[in-house]
């Protein structure tokens, strides 16, 4: 029952009522177990007394929990990372894992994956989903303390309203990226500007354009910024493509040896070209794999 594969949720069997049971309280085996699955959550987190004080003794009931949520009043309209989500008239429960500008993204229990504003209350799995905050089917927001725990769920990304110098870092990416911020520039405020300025960069790159700079946006910032800075002066740089075989320099001479990290390009392949060296302008300088810098025969790649 504790593998994550071996006996996943069959028959609404789980190790969380197992052990919601093993505590006294009344874990509800074989039956939906999405707020069973939150309530633990809360128990690993605060312990057992602050887990019923924030859920209530009703805990296993989706409505039981936002009548709860009133009398504390930490029931609200809007979300907060970390707080509980709950759907549709209280068939199913959910914990906000991120919060954007449009939208919420959920851990859940009792479910199965899917597209966005996909509920599904009885699939048998834990899932990480995804929801618009105008999303007519979200009953509300159950807000929850974290202060007087160390085990605060992790903000891993930047978003409107967030201050300091990796906003300023960002902003100077976007900006040497010919992305205005604003006009006040790289000023360390993720104000409307910079939002719109990171939807822009995440929609050229076919990121998830929600405005905020998580990992995987600030991954490819980092890579588009590496290219940039390796870039010749007014030169326009493409993507390439390679047409035959070639060898990728560290010089742009044939005597120059070739890069260690990739040494060669076959045809086919795709690479960046930041502009045109050597005798005759006869070399471009590329960058492989979005990340290695070398020199390969200018005749050897075409404009994809």
């Amino acid at each position: 029952m504790d593998s994550k594969t071996g006996n996943a949720g069959y028959g609404n069997y789980t190790k969380y009522a197992r052990d919601v049971n093993s505590w006294g309280q009344p874990g509800c085996q074989g039956q939906p177990w999405c707020a069973v699955y939150q309530f633990w959550i809360c128990v690993q987190i605060f312990g057992l007394s602050k887990g019923l004080k924030i859920m209530g003794n009703g805990f296993y009931n989706c409505n039981s929990i936002k009548n709860q949520a009133r009398i504390n009043g930490t029931w609200h309209s809007e979300p907060k990372l970390g707080a509980l989500v709950i759907f549709r008239n209280g068939a199913h429960i959910g914990r906000i894992t991120k919060v954007t500008s449009s939208q919420i993204y959920t851990n859940e229990g009792n479910t199965s994956k899917g597209g966005i504003n996909n509920v599904v209350s009885n699939g048998g799995m834990v899932c990480d989903k995804v929801y618009t905050k105008d999303y007519s089917g979200i009953d509300g927001y159950v807000w929850i303390d974290y202060e007087t725990t160390s085990q605060v769920p992790e903000k891993n990304f930047l978003s409107r309203g967030d201050q300091g110098e990796q906003v300023k870092n960002l902003q100077r990416q976007l900006i040497s990226l010919s992305y205005s911020c604003g006009e006040n520039g790289a000023d360390g405020d993720f104000g409307k500007d910079t939002e719109k300025a990171v939807e822009a960069f995440q929609k050229e790159h076919n990121l998830t354009s929600d405005g905020a700079a998580g990992p995987e946006t600030m991954k490819k910032l980092e890579r588009e910024s590496f290219k940039q800075r390796h870039t010749q002066k007014d030169f326009q740089r493409f993507v390439g493509i390679v047409t035959k075989k070639a060898a990728v320099h560290e010089n742009p001479a044939k005597k120059s040896a070739a890069i260690k990290e990739w040494p060669q390009l076959n045809a086919g392949n795709l690479v960046d070209v930041l502009g045109r060296y050597g005798y005759q302008n006869n070399w471009y300088k590329v960058c492989v794999a979005d990340q290695y810098i070398g020199y390969a025969w200018a005749g050897s790649i075409e404009k994809a």
